[in-house]
């Protein structure tokens, strides 16, 4: 089973209550999260919020019913959750690792990920030196912890080189 965890803007015009600006979207509205079956592109639950909540903010409260569902109706199956670095917070986190569900979600580039990915840089340096190809990738994976974590986690990246024509 693959969760897409993510949020959207619905619009308002006038004063609805719980209505705000949102500063992403530069745009009045509600901010709800959404979750949905990943394969299938079904909605399997939608939290209606105001629009100024930030996206992770509840997001593992808003998950936690749904994984724990999945993980005592459905034992077998492999619980997978995606999301963007909207999600990237220590309590969704923990929320799937606490329901054995394996999760991708972006991290935001800084500066220790960027020192750390430093080998694979040198490495896309190197494969890309001598032959300007059009596109290039390279991956790699690092242990890190970021300061509001608990434990350290594993970090996959993917680094990219274009030719510019």
């Amino acid at each position: 089973m693959l969760f897409d965890l993510d949020s959207t803007l619905l619009n308002t015009y006038g004063n609805q209550e719980g209505e705000a600006f949102n500063y992403h979207y530069q745009a009045h509205g509600y901010h709800p999260l959404l979750c949905y079956d990943g394969l299938t592109g079904d909605l399997l639950k939608t939290e209606l919020r105001d629009g100024t909540k930030y996206c992770s903010n509840g997001a593992g409260a808003f998950m936690e019913p749904l994984l724990e569902e999945f993980r005592i109706k459905y034992p077998s199956i492999q619980r997978y959750l995606r999301g963007d670095s909207g999600f990237a917070s220590p309590e969704v986190y923990e929320i799937c690792e606490k329901n054995s569900c394996k999760y991708a979600i972006r991290l935001k580039e800084n500066a220790k990920l960027r020192e750390l990915a430093v080998n694979a840089d040198d490495a896309l340096t190197r494969a890309t030196k001598y032959n300007a190809v059009d596109y290039a990738v390279e991956y790699g994976e690092f242990q890190y912890q970021a300061g509001s974590w608990s434990h350290p986690r594993r970090v996959v990246l993917r680094l990219k080189s274009q030719r510019i024509s």
